[in-house]
């Protein structure tokens, strides 16, 4: 098994091969799909964008909302509320809200699919 993944060769040159592999997007095959990976990749691009342009989209909006109100209203409790509402978005750990807003928008209120793009 060693020999048959290159683990007898010296480092550098089980570097070497990677990288050359790696400049003609050679990456390999996950033991599970058989697929290239370059292909696994290249199929899940799409969905990694529209999820990436739908979060900058809101995170813009809800920016500019809350820079607008803590310009407009300063040091009101409207200001003193988005400077609590932004604290809390920054402190907040991504990947349990991001759980919590799964439990809200699917298991909850049934809007959207816990899992998966499309249909």
């Amino acid at each position: 098994m060693r020999r048959v993944l290159g683990l007898d060769q010296p480092l550098n040159v089980q570097y070497g091969s990677w990288l050359g592999r790696t400049v003609v997007l050679d990456l390999g095959r996950p033991a599970v799909t058989r697929r290239p990976i370059s292909e696994e990749i290249a199929s899940r691009i799409q969905p990694t964008a529209e999820l990436a342009m739908a979060a900058l989209a809101i995170a813009i909006v809800l920016g500019l909302f809350n820079g607008l109100v803590s310009a407009y209203w300063q040091y009101t409790v409207w200001d003193n509320l988005a400077t609590l509402v932004a604290i809390f978005g920054i402190s907040m750990p991504i990947f349990w809200l991001g759980l919590m807003l799964m439990m809200l928008f699917s298991v909850n209120l049934g809007l959207l699919p816990s899992t998966g793009a499309g249909t």
